[in-house]
């Protein structure tokens, strides 16, 4: 695991990510769990389009319980 720098980066810079299993995967674990944790691939690009770095980041998402204030 790590970032993967690939060029000096100019700016604006611009980051994708991709989800390595399908969407609707994701969303019904996490309907029927109340949390989900998946990976995405993130490549970030600069002013010129091109790639920059690259890495694969993990999530974790969970429902957020009624009145709680995310704190």
């Amino acid at each position: 695991a790590g970032i993967e720098y690939t060029r000096p980066a100019t700016a604006p810079l611009r980051a994708v990510a991709t989800l390595t299993q399908p969407g609707h995967a994701v969303r019904a674990a996490l309907a029927a769990d109340g949390r989900v944790s998946f990976d995405a691939d993130v490549v970030i690009t600069d002013a010129r389009e091109r790639d920059v770095a690259r890495f694969r980041a993990t999530w974790l998402v969970k429902h957020q319980r009624a009145g709680a204030t995310g704190r």
